[in-house]
């Protein structure tokens, strides 16, 4: 690929200290960090001049091995980092996409590949609105998930990964000729694991993006729609549902394959199979760590990974606990989960009957309004990142090629439908 890649990574979290400290251990990229936060940005480069960055990794036999690198500065005025980048990687939780992509937009270069990793259902949409033309001056990249899961031990100096996936699958849009192949990018970035898996349709990544995140408003529902006094305990989320909760869980994941089926049939280049029940995705994912994988309901109970996940309960005076209804897994992960999933079958003209259920009990728990009499028109509709907040009301119209993009004037800001 001749010079080397100018990557830059975008955000704060252990995601972003990953992709970055791992991309300048390879040598073939050019790393920069861009974070909004001025104060989190200075404190990433004290750290940088103090020491290099470690990235610990643990192996199958609990011992550990280190990878150490050098960053470039960290920056957080957009104008001085984005317009030079080959490579942009939003790693960020997609509920602060919004604000990174709004800052890059005047600065983001032609043939730039965007990648959201994880996307997120919805992250599309949101480019091309906040993008405005300069969508179709780049090159956008949705991946499933991310690939590696850690925490920070030190901030801007010390990341552990605790677990790594095998395969990251990723959709583009490519509307113009990137800076550098994406594709061939990515999997230069990640090394020989995971690997990386392009998908035919971006729909088939939006559906599967980020999935677990997706179904934590369905556990929640599954978990506390019995719920009738404060609690003695904070009990584990996924290791506390019962076989009934589970069963709702994977009944509504096989829902969305019957919409998988609805879109292949409106969209020859969809793969439906793309589109797996929870049951295999769990096993998928988290095959290693699962004790026992015959039925949905052991692989979220013996799972490893999931065994310190409390529910997200607000402790009274009394020592007693309550459910936390403004828990981001109620608001963030169903705007930007089950509500776009909502909002592409209601423009497929595809009934989602479960996934009503959960988004009518997430709205009278949150005060929050997206179905109106089972017709997806809520005023809130506007907090999401389903295609009809940027007014795009026609199959057709979601998959915003030039010659078939919904008229919008990018002039005025995005308005909720009618």
């Amino acid at each position: 690929m001749g010079s080397k890649i100018k990557l830059l990574v975008c955000g704060e979290s252990a995601n972003a200290h990953s992709i970055a400290g791992y991309a300048a251990s390879r040598g073939i990229f050019d790393v920069k960090a861009f974070v909004l936060d001025e104060e989190k940005a200075e404190l990433w480069n004290q750290a940088m001049e103090e020491s290099q960055f470690i990235l610990r990794f643990k192996k199958d036999d609990g011992d550990t091995s280190e990878l150490r690198s050098t960053l470039e500065l960290t920056e957080f005025h957009a104008r001085a980092c984005v317009t030079t980048q080959d490579v942009i990687v939003l790693a960020t939780p997609s509920s602060e996409h919004e604000k990174y992509l709004t800052a890059m937009q005047p600065y983001i270069p032609s043939g730039a590949v965007l990648v959201g990793m994880p996307s997120g259902p919805g992250f599309e949409f949101q480019c091309w609105d906040i993008l405005k033309e300069k969508f179709f001056t780049c090159n956008i990249v949705s991946c499933d998930v991310a690939p590696w899961e850690g925490k920070i031990v030190e901030y801007g100096k010390i990341v552990e990964v605790l677990r790594s996936e095998k395969v990251v699958n990723g959709a583009i849009m490519n509307h113009c000729r990137p800076r550098k192949p994406p594709f061939l990018a990515l999997q230069m970035l990640f090394g020989s694991k995971p690997s990386f898996k392009p998908s035919a349709s971006f729909l088939e990544v939006t559906i599967m993006s980020d999935f677990l995140r997706t179904f934590y408003p369905v556990i929640l529902h599954a978990v506390w729609r019995y719920y009738h006094s404060p609690l003695h305990v904070n009990p584990p989320l996924f290791h506390g549902i019962s076989t009934d909760g589970a069963s709702m869980a994977f009944s509504l994941s096989e829902e969305l394959q019957g919409l998988a089926r609805a879109l292949a049939f409106l969209k020859k280049s969809f793969n439906k199979t793309a589109i797996i029940n929870l049951h295999k995705w769990l096993i998928l994912h988290y095959g290693d760590e699962i004790e026992d994988d015959t039925s949905t309901y052991s692989c979220l109970t013996t799972n490893a990974a999931f065994k310190d996940i409390m529910q997200p309960m607000c402790e009274t005076g009394a020592g007693r606990f309550i459910p936390d209804y403004d828990t981001p897994y109620m608001t963030d992960d169903l705007v930007n989960g089950l509500c776009v999933i909502r909002g592409i079958a209601d423009l497929a003209n595809v009934p989602l009957p479960s996934v009503d259920d959960v988004i009518v009990w997430c709205q009278q728990k949150t005060g929050k309004e997206y179905l109106i009499r089972g017709k997806f028109r809520g005023k809130d509709i506007a907090s999401t990142r389903a295609p009809q907040r940027y007014n795009i009301t026609t199959f057709d119209g979601m998959f915003l090629t030039k010659n078939n993009v919904p008229h919008r004037d990018f002039t005025r800001g995005a308005s909720a439908p009618n």
